[in-house]
């Protein structure tokens, strides 16, 4: 969510309307929102979906997107970790997928 010039890292108070239009993220976009790994957990705690493809595949993404900075594909990795410690399957899985 975006107030002025502050990016938040949380979900709204309330979903969007059905017919409220969806526009994708500028690359600039998404390489300042993911300075900060908040997002992460946001992403892992998603029910009803395969999260750990989908955190994986955010995490390639992403990486690309800012022009493989190995940097900041270590710190993602050590986020994860940390927010899945007691899920050593989970974490294991999502660490699988991602290829630098």
């Amino acid at each position: 969510m975006v107030l002025g010039d502050r990016t938040y890292q949380h979900l709204p108070p309330r979903p969007p309307q059905v017919h409220q239009a969806v526009y994708r993220c500028d690359p600039k976009e998404v390489v300042q929102f993911t300075t900060e790994f908040a997002w992460l957990r946001t992403l892992l705690q998603v029910s009803g979906v395969p999260t750990e493809s989908l955190a994986a595949a955010a995490i390639r993404d992403v990486y690309n997107l800012r022009d493989l900075d190995r940097d900041w594909l270590v710190q993602a990795g050590r986020t994860v970790s940390v927010l899945l410690k007691d899920d050593y399957d989970r974490l294991r899985m999502i660490l699988s997928q991602i290829h630098p």
